[in-house]
């Protein structure tokens, strides 16, 4: 059973890295442009943040959870002699808990899938291709709700029988067994389909061959989300049919959300990385050193002045001021030449003065 700090770990770590490639996702479309394929903003990219949105409020129920609750504990340790009643509220709102994060789970989980199908949509066309990705995005649109439904309503409008001892959940509610079991299922199906399914168009893409594997890995690691389902799936298997006499119910919990959470956060990746592409052209990494630059001489906002003798046999002395000009700070540089003529530059000029005798400049 993962841990507490694994618990909060993987509750902050992965909504990070998911945050993290949905910003670059949308730096990545920022400079395409309007219209047709190459249009800024699609449905693909609406629905993977919405993803995050839900990604990130995972994380801070398996966080609040792990800090507040019983993510991560053991119930024969919490639930002792000595506080029994806190024992039992504990458990009861970590159930709780658990409920809210496998409702939320499946509209991020559904709405990743569905994102990564638009994006396909984009790219590929052809008769059999559309067919596909129709069938695909219904059956995906179709699951989200009825898994929802069922596990909401599993013990009909009882709601608060889900957060009940095992034995009325046993009693009178549908198998979670069942349904967790047919719900992983379907989860892997529809991730192993969805990763297979545009192989077959990538082969005939007519491009270099070294563009090509890499298009291949980034697709091949989409299937480090199949292999999260995957296990989850086994978790599920492995866990539920015992949860009815598992005197251990904190960490059925935490087993639950753990592998969820995993799945949810690699999804969310593997949704991101075919869309970085344009952040490894030429006129990406062009556009990226001018905003450095802009910002770089945007920020701060001192303004730094410099003087200079071209004939410095002529300088008898020169000295360095502070000057300040409105909410700005500058370094004034004022030198005397032959000890009684000074050279002054005003504050926002630039001022150049040569004789036969001195030269001085200022820069800002």
């Amino acid at each position: 059973m993962p841990t507490t700090v694994s618990v909060v770990a993987v509750g902050s770590v992965l909504p990070m890295f998911d945050l993290m490639a949905v910003v670059l996702r949308f730096i990545a479309k920022r400079g395409r442009p309007r219209g047709g394929i190459g249009a800024r903003y699609r449905v693909d990219d609406y629905l993977i943040l919405f993803s995050l949105i839900v990604s990130l409020s995972l994380g801070a129920i398996m966080i609040f959870g792990a800090v507040k609750f019983g993510y991560g504990k053991n119930s024969a340790g919490v639930m002792s002699k000595m506080d029994i009643v806190a024992g039992k509220e504990i458990t009861m709102n970590t159930q709780k808990l658990t409920i809210v994060f496998n409702e939320l789970q499946i509209w991020t989980l559904g709405a990743t899938k569905l994102s990564v199908l638009y994006f396909y949509r984009a790219i590929f066309v052809g008769t059999v291709f559309n067919i596909l990705s129709w069938a695909m995005i219904c059956v995906v649109t179709a699951v989200m709700p009825i898994t929802f439904f069922l596990v909401l309503f599993q013990c009909g409008v009882h709601i608060n029988w889900l957060w009940s001892s095992p034995a009325v959940f046993a009693g009178h509610c549908l198998s979670g067994t069942k349904l967790a079991s047919a719900f992983c299922i379907v989860d892997v199906i529809t991730d192993t389909f969805i990763i297979l399914m545009p192989w077959y168009w990538i082969m005939n893409l007519h491009m270099p061959r070294l563009k090509r594997l890499v298009i291949f890995g980034i697709f091949l690691f989409g299937a480090l989300a199949v292999v999260a389902s995957a296990a989850r799936l086994i978790v599920y298997l492995r866990v539920y049919p015992s949860h009815y006499s598992n005197p251990n119910l904190l960490g059925f919990n935490t087993d639950i959300v753990y592998y969820s959470m995993l799945e949810v956060g690699l999804t969310i990746i593997a949704a991101c990385l075919p869309t970085f592409g344009p952040l490894f052209s030429d006129s990406f990494k062009r556009r990226l050193t001018l905003t450095l630059r802009r910002f770089s001489t945007s920020f701060p906002r001192f303004r730094y002045r410099f003087s200079s003798i071209d004939r410095p046999a002529m300088v008898s002395q020169s000295e360095t001021r502070i000057v300040w000009d409105g909410p700005h700070m500058g370094l004034e540089t004022v030198a005397f030449v032959d000890g009684n003529r000074e050279i002054d530059v005003p504050l926002g000029q630039i001022h150049v003065t040569t004789d036969t005798n001195r030269s001085s400049s200022s820069i800002e």
